[in-house]
Order: structure tokens, then C-alpha cells, then sequence
């Protein structure tokens, strides 16, 4: 029976999720019992001498140095203190800011903003990987970074003991949407800071998302489903990831002298909500026509059913379409379904028959005959080559 050491917070939905994966892995098992070691009190270096290897969220130089003074092998599944001696099993950040880019492109942005922290690790390759990603598409980005927490400073207070009102001050987030030119799209580092920025724009009477859209990472519903409006985010997938963390941690355990490859497995997707649920166009009844399409995607519904809901003339939709978009209504449920049909290939194991249902196909055969004809690939091709890109991400990372 191999002793494993968790030093991860359990008050937020990412650490519980973590713990989650590793837990499911030792089921799996059999072999392995998992501890939450207590540091206070009894020296440290005996306590950690107990265990066989630990899998930590390693936040400061403070942790890092105890872990490593213990000679045992450890899997960090946060990265905020680089060292060699852990291996890193962590966040597909790339991604992350991809998918992120992609959203908020996609609901026809055409201003963006990243909010985060200066001195955090995961928020700057974030910001890194949206920064890219929307250059890559020929935007730019303006940038907010928090400045006041330290590594530790931020591992003490809102991952060690879970304080909601310790992330950017207010006051500092106000002066900065108050510059930003409106409407614009905002990706924040994570949900709590996304989750600040709706209370500040509410305060402010900057309404989301008609001027701003929000969008956060981590998918914790006590922050995203309990705000008025509702937050999107990006679930990065902490229970893969600690599953795999405690996966590459036992095999490290078996074969000590070749020390395993880190891993970044890839989100699961993005969680769509309020926040981000509109675009800004001059005509609001076309904001409402794009967002009955994404509602409605899986119901194979038509381009009559979109006009029908808005009560305006077929004439007037299909020209307002052309004018403003460059497409057609058929055109535009046409992109979307694609769109649907990528992110399911790209983010789950879903049978291609149940991708083909909630992109609303009627036929397998005619999801695979026009998913071919948009991107000249057929559906598993497309999954074969984003998790091909997924393992290059790995050796990268």
C-alpha cells in the first residue's frame, strides 16, 4: 500500500475536482491510500517522510522547498514555483486562451481585454495564449494585470484559505472598464476574478453582456451559476487532471529511476452562460436572431423558424443577414453547427453519432458529407488531429 500525500486546497470546485480524479485513479487501483498531511504542530519533515510521494499544488518557494527537503517523488498540479525535481501535470493553458479567442470572436467582437495577475503563473500563460490566439485572428488585447499579489501572497489568502474578497480590489477594476472602449470582450484569469468583474460593471451601470461580455475559467458553479447574469467559463478539466497527476505519480512510484513526462491534458470545453450570450450588432433583433441559433442548435432547425421568431418580413432578416454578416440565415446555422460539431469533436469522447445529434444533423451520413465539405476533413480525422495537437502540447509543456 503506497501513503500519498495531497497538499491541495479543498475550497474551491478546482480543488475538490482534482482531488476527485486522484481519488477515482486510486479506486481504480486498489493500492493506494491517500492522506491529507497535517503540517501544524509536529515537525514537518517527519510528518512528510511518512508518505511515499505527494501530489501538491505547489504555490510558493516556501512549499516547494519543504517538498523537496522530503526526497520523494512529487507531481505539482499548479506550477506556480518551477523546479525541476517536480513533475508538472497541469492546465493546457494553449488551449485555454484558443478556446477563449474563439468564443468570443465567434459572438463578433471585435475589442478585447484580458484581466488577471502579474505575478501568478497559470494567468500569465493564459494571457499569453489569448494574446496569440487573438493575433492570430488579427485583434489585439488590452491588458489588466493585478500587481499586488505575490505568489504567496495569492497562495495564502485566496488558495490556502479560500477568501473571496481577496481578489482585485474594485475600485482598481472600475478605473480600468472605465477607459475601455465599448462594447469589448473580457477574459478573465479565472472565475473569481470574473465574478468581481460582473459585480463592478453592475455597480457601474455597464451592463453585461451588452457592452461587456465576461468570460472566466475553472467553471465553479457557486461563482458562475449564483451571479446575475450568469458567468461563462472554460471547464479546464481538474479532474483529468488530477487523475492523471496520480496516474504518472504511480508510475514514477514503480520505476523511481526514470522520472515520468509531465502532461497537460486538454479542457473540457466551454461552459457557455449569460455573460457572454449576446453580440454587438446595431440591430438588436439580429443579436436575438444569432443567439436563437446557438440556443436552438441541436434541434435541426431551419432558417423559416429563425425569422419566425423574430416577426419581421423574410425579405428584411435575409437582407439585414447579407448586409451585416456576409451570409445567408441557412448560411449562419450552417457555420454554427460546424462550429458545435468542432468543439465536441475537440473537447469530448462523445460517439460520432451523438456529435452529429447535438449539432443538429438529421443523419450521420449528412454530418459526415457536410462537415467534410466545410473543412475538408471527415469528424474523426478532426478528432484524431486535435488530440495529436494535445499530445504535442504535452511534450511543449
Amino acid at each position: 500500500m503506497k501513503r500519498i500525500g495531497l497538499l491541495i486546497e479543498r475550497h474551491w470546485h478546482y480543488g475538490r475536482r482534482l482531488c476527485e480524479g486522484i481519488a477515482a485513479f486510486s479506486r481504480a487501483r486498489g493500492d493506494l491510500q491517500l492522506e491529507f498531511p497535517e503540517l501544524g504542530g509536529t515537525p514537518r519533515g517527519r510528518v512528510l517522510s511518512q508518505f511515499d510521494g505527494f501530489i501538491a499544488r505547489v504555490w510558493s518557494p516556501g512549499i516547494a522547498a519543504l517538498l523537496k527537503s522530503a526526497h520523494r517523488p512529487v507531481i505539482d498540479v499548479y506550477g506556480g514555483v518551477p523546479c525541476s525535481d517536480f513533475v508538472l501535470v497541469d492546465q493546457n493553458a494553449e488551449r485555454i486562451g484558443e478556446l477563449a479567442a474563439g468564443h468570443l470572436v465567434e459572438r463578433r467582437y471585435t475589442r478585447f481585454a484580458f484581466c488577471g495577475y502579474a505575478y501568478q503563473r497559470y494567468s500569465v500563460r493564459r494571457r499569453e495564449a489569448f494574446v496569440a490566439a487573438l493575433e492570430r485572428r488579427h485583434f489585439g488585447c488590452d491588458v489588466f494585470e493585478d500587481k499586488s499579489f505575490t505568489a504567496s501572497k495569492f497562495g495564502r489568502k485566496i488558495l490556502g484559505k479560500g477568501d473571496y474578497d481577496a481578489g482585485i480590489g474594485a475600485r482598481a477594476l472600475a478605473k480600468w472598464l472605465a477607459r475601455l472602449e465599448k462594447p469589448v470582450a473580457i477574459f478573465c484569469a479565472h472565475d473569481l476574478v470574473a465574478m468581481r468583474l460582473v459585480e463592478v460593471c453592475r455597480d457601474a451601470g455597464i451592463g453585461v453582456p451588452r457592452d461587456v461580455a465576461v468570460l472566466g475559467v475553472d467553471n465553479d458553479p457557486l461563482l458562475c451559476d449564483f451571479r446575475n447574469p450568469t458567468i461563462s467559463s472554460i471547464d479546464p478539466a481538474p479532474f483529468e487532471i488530477g487523475y492523471r497527476a496520480a496516474e504518472t505519480l504511480v508510475r514514477w512510484l514503480e520505476n523511481p529511476a526514470e522520472k515520468p513526462p509531465g502532461a497537460n491534458p486538454l479542457p473540457k470545453g466551454l461552459v457557455e452562460r449569460a455573460s457572454t450570450l449576446s453580440f454587438p450588432l446595431p440591430e438588436p433583433w439580429m443579436s436575438d436572431a444569432l443567439v436563437f441559433i446557438r440556443r436552438n442548435v441541436s434541434r435541426n432547425i431551419n432558417a423559416t423558424e429563425v425569422i419566425a421568431s423574430l416577426g419581421l418580413s423574410h425579405t428584411t432578416v435575409e437582407r439585414a443577414f447579407r448586409k451585416r454578416l456576409g451570409v445567408s440565415v441557412r448560411q449562419e446555422i450552417a457555420r454554427v453547427r460546424i462550429a458545435e460539431a468542432k468543439r465536441l469533436l475537440e473537447t469530448t469522447s462523445l460517439p460520432l453519432r451523438e456529435v452529429c445529434a447535438l449539432s443538429g444533423y438529421s443523419s450521420p451520413a449528412y454530418f459526415t458529407a457536410a462537415f467534410g465539405a466545410a473543412t475538408g476533413a471527415t469528424p474523426l480525422a478532426w478528432r484524431e488531429a486535435a488530440l495529436r495537437q494535445g499530445q504535442r502540447s504535452k511534450v511543449e509543456g
